[in-house]
């Protein structure tokens, strides 16, 4: 790769936030968090979900999450997020939850997991805690914002993209026409090449260990079925 991803993001970002500037709309940049954590990852997955809760300005995710632990504030979603990336990137025995817990419970551990991976937002814009449908559908319409995420996520080449009530809109981007199911109804599919698998958001109305192992019961599945894994 001649670039770094960094470099790859920031030249793509330029170009989005110049197409939503002229349609008065802020930008709020996401990715790959820490790039050399990343790289070392025993697993590359890209987080897909809909929006940031913000306020209606510009900032950058990446630094966000790189230094979360010391972050003026701290919140639900990226707590629990951390907490999956125990099991699906480091693959950690998903044994009893009390010891999930106590490994992911402080921020500096938090701050760790989240380094090694990518988290992208398919709106880019500022959003509230709960997403208006009416604001992210027109968003997502313009073919404009379709084309650059699909960019986005093309840079990065993961073994898997996990999606946070995100399946249907990513599949629009780039159709495979295959879609399976896991024993426990997990639904999966493909982006080009790279699984893909339709899991919640972190904030869904479920035991914070109900997400976690649904998640890793999910990956432990297809990694079995090389149909549908590729490593």
């Amino acid at each position: 790769m001649s670039m770094f991803i960094r470099e790859q993001e920031n030249e793509l970002f330029t170009r989005w936030k110049s197409y939503l500037h002229a349609h008065n709309q802020h930008f709020i940049a996401d990715g790959v968090v820490n790039e050399a954590e990343w790289e070392a990852a025993p697993r590359k997955i890209v987080f897909l979900l809909k929006e940031t809760n913000s306020k209606d300005y510009e900032w950058d995710e990446r630094e966000y999450l790189n230094n979360y632990a010391t972050a003026g504030y701290h919140t639900a979603t990226v707590g629990k997020l951390a907490q999956w990336v125990d099991g699906a990137v480091l693959e950690n025995k998903p044994d009893d939850w009390s010891s999930v817990e106590g490994r992911t419970a402080s921020l500096e551990a938090k701050t760790a997991l989240l380094r090694k991976i990518c988290w992208v937002n398919i709106k880019k814009t500022p959003g509230k805690g709960t997403v208006v449908k009416e604001s992210y559908e027109e968003y997502f319409a313009h073919q404009e914002n379709r084309d650059f995420l699909r960019e986005q996520l093309e840079l990065y080449k993961p073994d898997l993209i996990v999606c946070c009530g995100t399946f249907d809109q990513l599949l629009m981007l780039k159709p495979t026409g295959k879609e399976r199911i896991t024993s426990r109804g997990i639904r999966v599919s493909h982006f080009g090449s790279v699984p893909v698998l339709d899991h919640y958001h972190p904030r869904a109305f479920m035991k914070n260990y109900l997400l976690y192992y649904s998640l890793c019961d999910a990956i432990r599945e297809l990694r079995g079925n090389v149909e549908c894994w590729n490593f």
